[in-house]
């Protein structure tokens, strides 16, 4: 299997859920033998020669290689153009920073990268412990652009050797919804269950879905949420408050990955299954 990660961004200000995502961000690329680059703007002058001081003691201690930007802009633009400019596959920032940058981290700014970005973002608060992915949950709806992630779901999932618990759901309770929602859910596990990963199905309808899957994945004790940036587009899955709400206040990681028109190697999974 290819790597899964070859480049990873991390906004950084030393706060709390910085440095947690900088944990998992040099874990991951070590584990990845990934690129690392990280942006931070500070106009604090000792903070900045923290955070400085921060990515010399990691570039030494983890052998790493770093590069670090400090943009001038808006830093959810710049955090975006860096990510392009830089060619990275995934970015991991923090979710609620006190100090330094902390518009980029709160409220609505903290979508605007997810929603502006064309790679996976890993958001995390402070409080994960964890240093690896060992149950993901992924909430499946009736869009076809909710399989999307499946692919990305195998590759982390096969290299954390990681459960997975598919929640099938949606606002609505109507029959068709039903039926789509639990073809779709048995085509992913079916898919899984091909790369020898262990997974289960539980059904949710006609509730508030960000929250449910937040329910689910604190009843299980899950290390990782993967869901697409918009999912249902008629009825707003991870669209506006339900989006800021699974980013901003879950306590679980949640890698969120933008919809595409077309994945190479996707549609082939549900080819004929429509």
């Amino acid at each position: 299997m290819n790597a899964t990660f070859k480049h990873i961004l991390i906004p950084f200000d030393n706060s709390p859920s910085a440095r947690v995502a900088l944990r998992t961000a040099v874990n991951l690329s070590k584990k990845f033998k990934a690129q690392m680059t990280m942006v931070y703007a500070n106009p604090d002058f000792e903070i900045a020669e923290d955070i400085m001081e921060t990515m010399r003691t990691v570039k030494n201690n983890a052998e790493i290689d770093i590069t670090l930007f400090q943009p001038k802009g808006l830093i959810y633009q710049e955090v975006i153009a860096v990510a392009e400019s830089s060619k990275c596959d995934l970015i991991i920032m923090g979710t609620h920073g006190d100090s330094g940058i902390h518009e980029l981290f709160v409220g609505s700014n903290a979508y605007r990268v997810v929603s502006s970005s064309s790679i996976p973002v890993l958001t995390m608060q402070e409080s994960y412990k964890k240093d690896s992915f060992d149950t993901i949950v992924i909430p499946i709806d009736d869009s076809h652009e909710t399989r999307q992630k499946i692919p990305m779901v195998r590759q982390i999932a096969g290299y954390f050797n990681s459960k997975v618990y598919i929640l099938g759901c949606s606002k609505w309770e109507t029959t068709d919804v039903r039926s789509r929602v639990e073809q779709y859910a048995d085509q992913t596990k079916r898919l899984l269950e091909e790369a020898d990963i262990e997974c289960e199905i539980r059904h949710n309808f006609g509730g508030n879905i960000a929250e449910a899957t937040m329910d689910y994945s604190e009843e299980i004790k899950a290390d990782l949420i993967i869901a697409m940036s918009e999912s249902e587009p008629a009825g707003g899955f991870f669209m506006g408050a339900n989006a800021q709400r699974l980013v901003n206040h879950s306590d679980i990681p949640v890698l969120t990955i933008a919809a595409k028109d077309e994945i190479s190697g996707v549609s082939a999974y549900w080819s004929g299954m429509n």
